[in-house]
């Protein structure tokens, strides 16, 4: 071999050598070795939460990748998808639904076959943070509890969820039949809901009946009554029900009060409907119906000289031997006596100024506008002097009358916190109505991870020290320090400034050849994680600095003698980006 010969070769193995150490290039392989994969996202020792995208690369130099699976702790493992675009899986994907698991640490694993039928697998950690999912809420409103019943019994009742209801069912006795309730919220929300049960289906006596909620991701909640069944010449209470004016709404002046009434008792039939405001007398109805079955009855409430505020109105019905339940709702009595457009008004009901909070909460209150033939056409809340978030409407006959958002104070540091919300009848905005509340989660410490170099890399020249941070309530400083010396601040390389990604250039040549200590911390702005360290040895050649940069296999190298290192920031950011590491 001539001496320009060996100079490449010399050149060729310094490249090799330095890509291996600098971990910029997959590992030479001989032939039938085994493939390569690893995980690119989510970092390591991050926190997830709902669904998320594991992403990595697999490779393999002497065949071919034929499939990628991915699973989590020890559960089953499935395919992944490829998406290099070239059938090569250099990149594949796989989703996540974090929302199945436990919080708390979980492995990531990922496994890479080639043609030849031989494997790899790598792992990684992280965190699962999910807002308690709690159960959905339901209540039998109708029979009342211990009613006695016979014939057609309507049961009625609510359902509510921090998500989404999506059944309700009824079941008669711990191990009846179960029959499908039906939604009569009319926004397929299960706010309202009703079941017609044949008691003559049971024998006479006690019964219990149960209603069960479930929401879309599975989790059930109940409710149940007792009741008596009495078929043989016993009585069920009648119903009555107010139609007119709605709930919510504001009236001004003589107010017609409507409704309907009526027994489920063959024979039997409605004798009367007595209707009251407030803490008032009962005072009789009207019967409008053609027949003087009370089917339809009305009230007619003079308003003008009561109090411009909320009132109640109650109705109950009479067959002669029992009262039905009574029916109530809320109206405002407010009038507009110039033609002027009045704000609408809003008010937040929980939390309560003062109260400390934690976790997910609903906020809810009520909204109304006082102008009659107006009425509510939005509601916003926003935390402090941030964004507004629309509200949810949880009536039935979309007023506003009832809303709700769901506020995750996991998001926000401890302390105090303002609550505000504003509500738009489509001209004008109502004026904010705000809280004071206390947030009090649990503020566990930071995390951090040093990605590159590894434990027992051979390093020289420049370094780029880089890893991840997280933290519950966001990540606000990474530093480094070298052995014992004074702490330096890395830089923020994530696009969202969470410090998910982070990198500081070591220059090694500052520094004796041999074992050193690279040590790292995250502060989140009260306090600071354990401290994260790694153990190098430090080999810069005496006769000159190695500069290398290689990107994505098939390798490319050029390597530069005898000069300083090229490989600033900005450098190994762009290689960085050629192999999405740092995304």
């Amino acid at each position: 071999m001539i001496q320009g010969d060996k100079s490449v070769a010399v050149v060729l193995f310094a490249v090799l050598v330095a890509g291996v150490a600098l971990g910029l290039v997959a590992p030479s392989a001989s032939a039938g070795e085994h493939p390569y994969v690893r995980i690119t996202a989510p970092p390591r020792g991050s926190t997830v939460s709902g669904t998320v995208t594991v992403e990595g690369n697999a490779w393999d130099v002497d065949g071919e990748i034929v499939k990628v699976l991915v699973g989590i702790d020890t559960r089953d493992r499935t395919l992944a998808t490829d998406t290099s675009g070239n059938g090569t899986w250099w990149t594949w994907a796989w989703t996540w639904d974090t929302t199945l698991f436990d919080n708390g640490w979980h492995h990531v694993v990922a496994i890479a076959y080639d043609n030849s039928s031989q494997a790899a697998d790598t792992a990684i950690e992280v965190f699962v943070h999910n807002p308690e999912d709690e159960a959905p809420r339901v209540v039998i409103t109708a029979p009342d509890d211990g009613a006695t019943v016979r014939g057609i019994v309507n049961i009625t009742g609510n359902a509510s969820d921090d998500h989404k209801v999506v059944s309700v069912k009824v079941r008669i006795d711990p191990d009846g039949p179960v029959y499908d309730a039906e939604d009569t919220s009319g926004n397929g929300s299960w706010w309202s809901w009703r079941y017609a049960w044949d008691s003559r289906s049971v024998s006479n006596g006690e019964h219990v009946i149960y209603a069960k909620a479930v929401d879309d991701h599975g989790h059930v909640g109940w409710d149940s009554i007792h009741v008596k069944v009495n078929n043989e010449g016993g009585n069920t209470p009648p119903w009555v029900e107010i139609t007119a004016p709605k709930q919510g709404s504001t009236v001004c002046g003589v107010v017609v009060i409507k409704g309907r009434a009526g027994d489920h008792d063959t024979g039997d039939r409605v004798e009367r409907v007595q209707v009251k405001i407030d803490a008032g007398e009962w005072h009789l109805a009207t019967d409008t119906s053609p027949d003087d079955t009370w089917s339809s009855w009305m009230y007619t409430w003079d308003a003008t000289h009561v109090d411009r505020n909320w009132h109640h109105v109650y109705a109950r019905s009479f067959d002669g031997e029992a009262y039905s339940k009574v029916a109530v709702l809320e109206v405002l009595v407010k009038c507009d006596e110039h033609g002027e457009n009045h704000r609408p008004e809003v008010r937040i009901d929980h939390p309560h100024s003062g109260d400390e909070v934690k976790g997910a909460l609903l906020v809810h209150g009520r909204a109304w506008d006082p102008d009659l033939g107006d009425k509510v056409e939005k509601v916003w809340v926003r935390i402090d002097e941030g964004e507004w978030h629309v509200a949810k409407d949880i009536t039935d006959n979309a007023s506003w009358f009832i809303w709700g958002w769901v506020w995750d104070t996991t998001r926000y540091d401890n302390g105090p916190h303002r609550v505000c919300a504003k509500a738009f009848d489509g001209d004008v905005y109502s004026e904010l109505s705000c809280i004071e509340v206390k947030v009090e989660n649990p503020d566990t410490r930071p995390k951090v991870h040093i990605e590159h170099p590894a434990e027992g890399d051979t390093v020289h020249g420049i370094v780029l020290v880089h890893g991840t941070a997280s933290d519950d309530h966001g990540v606000k400083l990474v530093q480094v320090r070298i052995d014992e010396r004074d702490w330096r601040s890395a830089i923020d390389l994530s696009a969202d400034h969470s410090w998910r990604t982070w990198a500081w250039e070591w220059d090694t040549r500052g520094f004796e050849n041999g074992e050193h200590v690279i040590s790292a911390r995250a502060w989140d702005g009260h306090q600071y994680s354990e401290i994260y360290k790694v153990v190098v040895k430090v080999a810069n050649a005496r006769g000159g600095i190695y500069s290398v940069f290689i990107e994505n296999p098939p390798l490319t190298a050029v390597l530069a003698l005898g000069g300083t290192f090229a490989g600033s920031l900005g450098l190994w950011r762009r290689r960085f980006g050629l192999l999405g590491s740092l995304r």
